[in-house]
């Protein structure tokens, strides 16, 4: 299986606000379209983690890897996506920027990004980089929903990725990714690593189109917010691309 960043040219990357990727139709469609049908149900989500207050449910691979319950197709995606050549692959896109962002992390591993270590979180012993994919569940609302607003992820996160499995059907607007610009520099981090909005500029928004990728490289500027979704009998669904290192990549 080929991983999402297969097609993936550093020439797509886009600088503004802070430099992303965006990709329409990033998964050959056959495959994709086989791994909306087997996207897990919530029952099976739920055998690992109860929802969240706003109804969010997460999976991870510690929880995907050998689990009878989930296809093998899917299992397959997430061994893909945690692998030391998918690392590589972004590495290959985005280091520069990584470098940039965080010029004395390769100095405190001591070697370069693209000789770092790779261990899957929460399954294998930390390393100098622990890569993970999740399935995210968000549930239907007879209400305006808010999923989560401009925040800040966890300052051990390198990158973040999210590749959208909207079902068929589901027409409901909202529920995007909306990247911000900070207009007064470095953003003021609140509870929950939350943004005040006063404080932002929304620069771009990634629709939550089927078999779209959306994968950025973390810093302290990269603020970004899911946007209000109408009512739905839908849930709202998509994977998350993650890998984290062990300290603080900023405070």
């Amino acid at each position: 299986m080929h991983s999402v960043l297969k097609n993936a040219r550093k020439s797509q990357i886009v600088r503004d606000p802070y430099p992303h990727l965006v990709l329409q139709g990033a998964l050959e469609g056959q495959l994709y379209h086989q791994l909306v049908s087997e996207f897990p149900d919530l029952e099976t989500l739920l055998c690992v983690r109860g929802p969240q207050s706003n109804g969010q449910c997460f999976c991870n691979a510690a929880h995907v890897l050998g689990n009878p319950h989930i296809s093998r197709r899917w299992q397959d995606f997430f061994e893909q996506h945690t692998s030391a050549t998918f690392y590589r692959e972004l590495v290959s896109l985005f280091g520069d920027v990584i470098e940039e962002n965080h010029p004395a992390l390769c100095k405190r591993i001591g070697k370069p990004l693209a000789e770092f270590k790779t261990s899957i979180r929460n399954i294998e012993p930390m390393t100098d980089i622990a890569l993970d994919c999740q399935f995210v569940y968000n549930a239907p609302s007879e209400t305006p929903k808010c999923i989560r607003g401009p925040h800040l992820d966890r300052a051990v996160a390198l990158y973040a990725g999210l590749l959208y499995f909207p079902l068929e059907g589901d027409v409901a607007v909202g529920g995007d990714l909306d990247l911000y610009h900070c207009v007064d520099g470095i953003p003021a981090v609140g509870p929950n690593r939350s943004i005040p909005t006063e404080t932002l500029q929304k620069v771009t928004t990634v629709t939550y189109e089927q078999n779209t990728l959306v994968l950025f490289p973390h810093s302290d500027h990269s603020v970004h917010g899911v946007s209000v979704r109408e009512p739905s009998r839908w849930p709202r669904l998509h994977v998350n691309l993650l890998g984290e290192v062990a300290t603080d990549l900023y405070s």
